[in-house]
């Protein structure tokens, strides 16, 4: 799947759904969580000569926004996570700096209402290492 096949399926998979729809669509949710680590992981390999070529896309943004997941996943949300103030303060920072590296399309208020929808989807959707809606124990185990 070539990065523009990704970026256009998921933007077929959002249309005419909510925020709701991916705390009720487990499937909705994992489809787009594969595909934009297939943009980002396809972006970041893009050479600059190419990206240079197309200014229009926010190729920064992008892979700036994959890393910034990954490293959220790894780093910030470790076991106990959600119990300690410190930890769920960080997460919430890596969020911010998530979202303030995309374009501006909210106002203050907005964006801020959005910071925290985010935040409490990902409190909601990951309680640990290992431990997240998105996860599949019994596929882990059986390739590991």
């Amino acid at each position: 799947m070539t990065l523009l096949d990704a970026a256009q399926e998921a933007s077929l998979f959002i249309q005419g759904k909510t925020r709701e729809s991916l705390n009720t669509g487990r499937m909705l949710a994992l489809s787009l969580v594969m595909l934009l680590e297939i943009i980002g992981e396809a972006a970041s390999r893009v050479s600059r000569e190419k990206q240079a070529q197309v200014p229009e896309i926010p190729w920064r943004q992008i892979i700036g926004m994959k890393n910034r997941v990954s490293h959220l996943k790894q780093e910030k949300l470790v076991l106990d996570w959600r119990n300690r103030q410190q930890s769920r303060a960080a997460v919430k920072l890596a969020i911010e700096e998530v979202l303030d590296q995309l374009p501006e399309s909210y106002c203050a208020e907005v964006y801020s209402r959005k910071c925290n929808e985010v935040y409490e989807h990902i409190y909601e959707s990951y309680s640990g290492v290992g431990h997240s809606i998105y996860s599949f124990p019994e596929i882990n185990s059986t390739i590991g």
